[in-house]
């Protein structure tokens, strides 16, 4: 369980962090606004698009022995671009999450987080991946839409994450 609350502060860490440097220009030059509509999402069932992404990936020269003392990190921001259809399902206190990207890749199943909170504030879900260590947190807030998607982990040996802000009605 120590684990589990461990994973969850670096996920809602980096995401602030990386919003944070959007915010006030430290990733890719001046500052970027995205304007966007805000909905009140109060439904078990939810579209999503999203607004805004953020990314932070560790790169490495795979022609080149590794560096143990330091590399490089490609930080990106970008108007984002992927949907998302989310469910409910309370009986299982589970939240079901299919992606656009991953129907574009061949998903037929949707993702399962777990709920963490279900309120009429709002809706907190994590997924946690033991074979990798990818963490997945949601929060939806119920009254305006607003909704944060990101991940903290790795891919192919290598820190990466990304956070997305959409708007689900």
């Amino acid at each position: 369980m120590r684990k589990f609350f461990v994973l969850a502060a670096v996920a809602g860490i980096s995401a602030a962090l990386v919003w944070w440097g959007i915010g006030w220009g430290a990733m890719n030059g001046p500052a970027v606004i995205f304007h966007y509509t805000k909905f009140a999402s109060q439904t078990d069932q939810m579209g999503c698009k999203a607004v805004a992404v953020a990314t932070l990936n560790e790169e490495v020269d795979f022609g080149s022995p590794p560096n143990k003392y330091g590399g490089n990190l490609k930080v990106a921001a970008a108007r984002g671009t992927d949907t998302l259809s989310l469910k409910v399902d309370r009986s299982a206190r589970k939240l079901l999450v299919m992606s656009g990207a991953g129907v574009g890749i061949g998903a037929i199943e949707p993702e399962q987080m777990t709920l963490v909170r279900d309120d009429s504030e709002a809706l907190v879900a994590v997924q946690i991946i033991p074979a990798n260590g990818n963490v997945f947190v949601l929060r939806l807030d119920r009254r305006t839409g607003g909704t944060v998607w990101g991940k903290v982990g790795e891919l192919f040996g290598m820190q990466n994450g990304w956070v997305q802000y959409l708007e689900c009605r």
